[in-house]
């Protein structure tokens, strides 16, 4: 059924409807090559998946707060990468913790049967739905379709509401879809896609749902179930509703909407005869109502818009209700992130725009399997939970813990950037021998404040091996929230951390010692934030040998503390300094 086009004028005076919450960005972490993508596999393991464009898969465990030393799976050598290329999409099957089925859409490498950056959907099975490595070798391809140009390969997957797989295509690439493959019905390209995977029709590797629209139509091909999309990035499902960010071309952005998947189908979003709600090229379109146009759009600018729309979800989590039921979004290009909300019959009720964090690259969100939700910062390979604020008492800005050698304990420290009615924090620990959390202190919180707070306790006895330290905030009417999980190694062959000297470090340089695991060859990577989390400084020492590090600090660098956080690409290291 399509929707008729909306003046711009009308989209942009919902700005004026409603008072959304802040967002703010809270890195969990860091470590990752270009992640495009983050998935939880609904297995009820409290798993994050990062999809790396190379062609890899890493785990980040949200119980322990740590990324899993090695990979769920490997394709490196089958990934055709990058820019737009790469290993683009992961779906889980809906039974996966029993099956192991889970998907992959990349451009293909290296086959001597296909062109490189040939498009693959395929299934692999893991045959220990629990464990954290995934055979390579058990790849089956479903799905290929050739690319004609190296961009517009939108990439992503997603199982709907009817337990179907639903695939977005981009045009094939170059510019204003020169091939008019958007609206060229025996072309797999510039459509939404759904096939059954459970079943396998003749001569195929899945099955041709019944009730595709266009089922026994010799005029398209039987997998489409939509028409129209120029790079459809990223989509998803919020129940029986679908949004779709389709990357525009030269003047507009859009997000596209359907109310229910499951009571109407067909629909065509206009691309190349509109950009947006635009007139792009006609020639041999149909009449306008014959096109479903988007619930929003933006302009290409750099300050109210951008020029590269990455798709995001609707939020359902507990920890911030003032998000609840609210469409986000943002820009690759700009960092504006976009919070949209419906209202009866698929129409815009309310809109915002927002920009957490200068020069964030947003490149995927995702959601745990509670419904909070995090987003890829692709060129600084860090993953972040949105959050927002007014929401439960606490807004949380920074949150660590560090092993120190000198007197061989634990120093947890964490700061706030307000606080409403805040009662008081516990220290909650588990270690490998026993990991179910317990308390073991508790801290006054400041109760009511619009200001950075700042909080620190000792854990004078962390046990042998891993310790995994988490906070739960309570408020005054007995509320709680659980901050992420942070892990300190303890034992003979870790007990040693890098060492900041000195402290403070007054207006010189900074030099950091190092313990064995951050040097003898290791690639090194260093940011320092400050106590809201900004990043305000990003170094790289590759092969580093060298038992000290000295750092240059900015000389603009004001007087205040600041986190440094170090990487090695198996160990990680945070501590507090002063300036």
């Amino acid at each position: 059924m399509p929707r008729f086009l909306l003046p711009f004028l009308l989209l942009c005076s919902f700005h004026l409807l409603a008072q959304f919450p802040t967002l703010s960005l809270m890195e969990v972490e860091d470590g990752f090559s270009s992640p495009v993508a983050i998935v939880n596999a609904g297995d009820g393991s409290n798993r994050l998946f990062i999809v790396e464009r190379a062609g890899r898969i890493k785990v980040y465990d949200q119980n322990s707060g740590t990324t899993v030393g090695n990979d769920f799976l490997n394709i490196v050598s089958r990934v055709r990468c990058c820019g737009e290329r790469g290993l683009l999409g992961l779906a889980f099957h809906p039974d996966y913790a029993t099956n192991g089925k889970f998907y992959v859409n990349y451009t293909v490498d290296n086959d001597a049967t296909l062109d490189d950056g040939t498009s693959i959907v395929s299934e692999f099975i893991n045959n220990n739905p629990a464990g954290n490595s995934v055979a390579a070798n058990s790849e089956r391809r479903l799905l290929v379709y050739d690319q004609p140009y190296s961009n517009h390969n939108a990439g992503d997957l997603a199982f709907g509401p009817d337990g179907m797989l639903w695939i977005p295509t981009g045009d094939g690439g170059s510019g204003g879809d020169p091939q008019n493959n958007s609206q060229n019905n025996l072309s797999y390209l510039g459509k939404m896609l759904r096939i059954d995977v459970d079943n396998q029709d003749p001569g195929i590797e899945y099955a041709i749902p019944a009730d595709n629209p266009f089922v026994g139509n010799a005029n398209y091909l039987p997998e489409i179930w939509g028409t129209g999309l120029r790079n459809p990035w990223r989509f998803t499902f919020d129940g029986n509703a679908m949004w779709i960010a389709d990357v525009g071309q030269g003047a507009w952005e859009e997000v596209d909407y359907l109310e229910d998947v499951t009571t109407t189908s067909g629909l065509n979003w206009g691309w190349r005869c509109y950009e947006g709600n635009s007139p792009y090229n006609t020639t041999g379109c149909g009449p306008q109502n014959s096109y479903d146009f988007p619930i929003y759009e933006y302009p290409h600018n750099g300050s109210t818009g951008g020029f590269s729309i990455t798709g995001g979800h609707v939020y359902r989590g507990t920890q911030y209700t003032t998000l609840s039921g609210i469409y986000i979004c943002a820009d690759y290009v700009s960092a504006n992130f976009f919070l949209l909300q419906t209202g009866p019959n698929g129409t815009l009720s309310n809109s915002d725009i927002q920009r957490p964090i200068n020069n964030f690259s947003a490149s995927a969100f995702g959601q745990d399997e509670a419904g909070e939700l995090y987003v890829a910062h692709l060129t600084d390979g860090s993953i972040h939970q949105v959050q927002a604020s007014p929401a439960l008492p606490v807004a949380f800005s920074s949150w660590d813990a560090e092993f120190r050698s000198s007197t061989q304990d634990a120093l947890l420290s964490w700061t706030t950037e307000q606080e409403e009615n805040s009662d008081y924090f516990t220290i909650e620990r588990a270690s490998e021998a026993n990991q179910r959390f317990q308390p073991i202190g508790q801290v006054e919180a400041a109760g009511n404040s619009a200001e950075v707070s700042e909080y620190r306790f000792i854990d004078p006895a962390p046990v042998e091996g891993r310790n995994f330290y988490r906070l739960r905030q309570t408020d005054v009417d007995g509320a709680t929230q659980l901050t992420p999980v942070r892990t300190i190694m303890v034992g003979k062959d870790k007990v040693s951390q890098p060492v900041l000297s000195p402290n403070p470090v007054g207006d010189g340089p900074l030099s950091i010692w190092l313990p064995e695991a951050y040097r003898n060859g290791r690639d090194l990577e260093i940011t320092l934030t400050d106590l809201k989390g900004r990043r305000l400084l990003s170094l790289s020492y590759p092969a580093y040998e060298s038992t000290t590090l000295v750092v240059d600090l900015p000389e603009d660098l004001p007087n205040g503390t600041y986190f440094l956080r170090m990487n090695s690409g198996t160990d990680q290291f945070t501590a507090k300094f002063v300036r």
